[in-house]
C-alpha cells in the first residue's frame, strides 16, 4: 500500500514508494501528493499574508531549467523524461529542506510541519524513481537495440 493508502502495488515510503516495476497509478498518486502539497503550501502562505505568485515564478523558472538541463545529457524522450524527474525531486527536496530551516528561525511551526510532511513525499518518489532508473535504462536500451518505436514511450 502506498502513503495514501490508494495504490496496491505500493508500499509505505518507509520502505519504498511503490512496489515492482514503474506503474502509472503510483505516478498518478504522486500527481495528487502534488496537489495536496500545493494546498498546504497556500495554507501556509495565505498565514503569513504572502502570495503564491513568487513561488509559482520561481517553480515555473526552475521546471524550465531542470527540463532544458536534461536535454544536454539525453538524446531520447524516455531517458531525459527519466533524468528531468529525478532532478525535479531532488530540486524539491533541497527547496523544502531551505523552507524548513527558514520556518524554523522565524518559528512558524505550521509550515515547518506542512514543509516536512511534503520533505517526506519528494524523498519517497525520489527514492522510488531512483530504484527504477536501471530497469527503466534496461528496457529503452533493449527497444533500441531491436530499432522499436516504443523504445522512446
Amino acid at each position: 500500500m502506498c502513503s495514501s493508502g490508494r495504490c496496491r502495488n505500493c508500499i509505505p515510503p518507509s520502505q519504498a514508494y511503490c512496489a515492482g516495476s514503474p506503474s502509472p497509478a503510483c505516478i498518478r498518486l504522486h500527481l495528487e501528493e502534488t496537489r495536496q502539497q500545493a494546498a498546504r503550501l497556500k495554507t501556509c502562505l495565505d498565514g503569513v499574508s504572502e502570495g503564491s505568485s513568487t513561488m509559482k515564478v520561481a517553480s515555473g523558472k526552475l521546471t524550465a531549467l531542470a527540463q532544458s538541463i536534461s536535454g544536454v545529457f539525453a538524446g531520447d524522450e524516455v531517458m531525459k523524461g527519466s533524468l528531468a524527474s529525478y532532478t525535479f525531486e531532488h530540486m524539491e527536496i533541497a527547496s523544502y529542506t531551505i523552507l524548513i530551516a527558514a520556518a524554523n528561525v522565524e518559528g512558524e511551526t505550521q509550515i515547518v510541519q506542512a514543509c516536512e510532511q511534503n520533505l517526506r513525499e519528494e524523498e519517497a518518489m525520489a527514492e522510488w524513481l531512483k530504484s527504477h532508473l536501471g530497469q527503466t535504462t534496461q528496457t529503452f536500451l533493449s527497444r533500441a537495440a531491436a530499432d522499436s518505436d516504443a523504445a522512446k514511450r
